[in-house]
């Protein structure tokens, strides 16, 4: 197969495109995709939404998610790294969607303002500039958050404490074990995501393990989880 190539997908029952320009592409948005947000995700977003969709990467999630909010909704994608948000652009209008995404090429943090690097991906001492921002400073409503952005989770949920106490539902990927040290690399462990979400009121779910978190028990082992932070009305 010759890159890049348009690749036909059914998705929740929507029928999308997506750009394949490497194997790693194919590799993360192949069949079957978003293994680890599929499902829950699904039952967080519903018609008329506005989702923001930090770590946006490629545009995968972008795209599933502005066809799941329907014409009255709206999706803001938060992507760092400057060759992902290109391929987010190109992915979001072969799906015609740009009604409904704004895309801002920043990186999530708990300061509007600072010049940060990228390097494959992850927020580092060198690498391509890019500017920070608080997501209390990109949306004024978000009814779904999801939060991918390899580590740097605790510090894009502290920029967005507004939010927070207003959203429906909120879905982190967090990584945690000997070698999956993602939170690690800036200085915390992946208990304070866990503390800072359960101070906000919200019922902490591990999706993949498929149990309630009990407060004192976080996975171990190396794994990439799904974390779900719900109110406790949506939880219910």
């Amino acid at each position: 197969m010759k890159y890049p190539y348009l690749a036909q997908q059914l998705v929740w029952g929507h029928d999308m495109v997506f750009w394949m320009h490497s194997p790693k592409s194919e590799s993360w948005y192949g069949d079957p995709v978003l293994a680890d947000w599929d499902i829950p995700l699904h039952s967080l977003i519903r018609p008329g939404d506005v989702v923001l969709d930090v770590g946006a990467n490629e545009g995968w999630t972008t795209c599933v998610f502005a066809r799941a909010v329907g014409p009255e909704g709206w999706v803001v994608a938060v992507e760092a790294d400057a060759n992902n948000v290109l391929m987010l652009m190109r992915n979001v209008e072969a799906n015609r969607l740009q009604g409904r995404v704004t895309i801002r090429h920043r990186a999530a943090a708990d300061a509007t303002g600072r010049k940060l690097h990228v390097l494959h991906e992850v927020i580092q001492a060198q690498g391509a500039p890019v500017l920070s921002v608080r997501l209390d400073d990109v949306v004024n409503r978000a009814d779904v958050i999801k939060m991918d952005v390899e580590g740097y989770e605790l510090f894009a949920l502290q920029g967005a404490e507004r939010l927070l106490g207003t959203c429906r539902a909120v879905e982190v990927e967090l990584h945690n074990g000997p070698g999956v040290n993602a939170q690690r690399m800036y200085g915390h462990e992946p208990r304070a995501v866990f503390d800072l979400l359960l101070g906000c009121g919200l019922a902490v779910h591990v999706h993949q393990i498929g149990r309630l978190w009990d407060g004192k028990t976080i996975p171990e082992g190396g794994c990439i989880y799904g974390v779900r932070a719900e109110t406790k009305e949506a939880a219910a």
